[in-house]
């Protein structure tokens, strides 16, 4: 038998919502008590933001000096 975070990991990887009750209903064992690290949400960016920063870590093209043509 597996632990309820164990399970709960489980199911939150095949991508099913588990839920817990919010009440202790008349005559029902405990829920178990787990402490589950909080997720980590990273600050939105603005897309104009995102823009620019794609265009700063941009490789610069390479310029070759002098102009050649190509002749068949």
């Amino acid at each position: 038998m597996t632990s309820e975070p164990q399970r709960l990991q489980y199911l939150d990887a095949m991508g099913l919502t588990a839920w817990v009750g919010r009440y202790q209903l008349p005559n029902a064992l405990p829920t178990e008590a787990c402490e589950w690290p909080e997720p980590v949400v990273a600050e939105p960016v603005a897309p104009q933001a995102r823009l620019h920063a794609l265009i700063e870590e941009a490789p610069q093209p390479i310029r070759r000096s002098g102009s050649r043509s190509r002749s068949r």
